[in-house]
């Protein structure tokens, strides 16, 4: 749904989605124009669980890192608990 929604908007690109990573309560969707996607290298992700002491994935945190020709690029989202 998101992707048909980014590709309705400009007419003549494409975009699409080079990662995703998903926990109970945290997703993070990464999407580019197709003509940029050669451009993007070593990604990596990971997530920690911090809910239910560690075992659950409804609190906790997910990074997503990528090289964009010669800059490197993080995107960092957390939900953790209030208070």
């Amino acid at each position: 749904m998101a992707l048909e929604s980014l590709n309705s908007q400009e007419e003549g690109s494409e975009y699409v989605r080079f990662h995703h990573q998903a926990m109970v309560g945290i997703l993070v969707v990464a999407f580019c124009k197709k003509e940029v996607r050669s451009h993007i290298t070593n990604v990596y992700s990971s997530k920690v669980k911090t809910g239910m002491g560690g075992s659950a994935g409804n609190k906790g945190g997910t990074v997503l890192r990528f090289d964009l020709d010669d800059s490197s690029v993080a995107i960092c989202n957390a939900h953790l608990e209030s208070g």
